[in-house]
């Protein structure tokens, strides 16, 4: 079974209804939630998406986003395994802490960083394995 760690954008995507990035990542999330595609998120992703809507005062849609997150993906707790490797990626690859702790995360369980973010993308390619939800549909095939 395919296992695919999700950045906090794919949610985002969801919960602010994104167009055409909406449908691709919320038919991910359904493959998700119908158990055809083993879904993790790293504990902090929860944070950083609530965070997006709480720093706006919208409280509602960071608790809908919360709930979201907590209803179809695994949660992974950032240990000090993680939180010692995120540190060192974050410096060596020059990216957003938040995106260590994913990228590390997908690293050691070995699962595919689902994210839209072209500018990690090209900065973390080279040490793990990168889709967008529509890449993940085309392997699906």
């Amino acid at each position: 079974m395919m296992l695919v760690l999700l950045g906090t954008d794919i949610f985002l995507n969801v919960a602010r209804e994104e167009g055409e990035l909406f449908k691709a990542s919320e038919s991910l999330l359904r493959e998700i939630q119908s158990g055809r595609i083993k879904g993790l998120s790293s504990a902090l992703t929860l944070a950083e998406a609530k965070l997006v809507f709480y720093e706006k005062g919208e409280y509602a849609k960071g608790d809908n986003i919360g709930s979201l997150i907590e209803e179809i993906v695994v949660s992974v707790p950032v240990d000090k395994e993680i939180a010692k490797q995120s540190a060192e990626l974050k410096v060596r690859k020059r990216i957003d802490f938040f995106e260590a702790v994913h990228v590390v995360t997908a690293i050691l369980l070995k699962a595919i960083l689902v994210t839209r973010d072209e500018e990690l993308r090209k900065r973390v390619e080279d040490i793990v394995d990168v889709k967008t939800p529509e890449d993940i549909f085309f392997l699906m095939k």
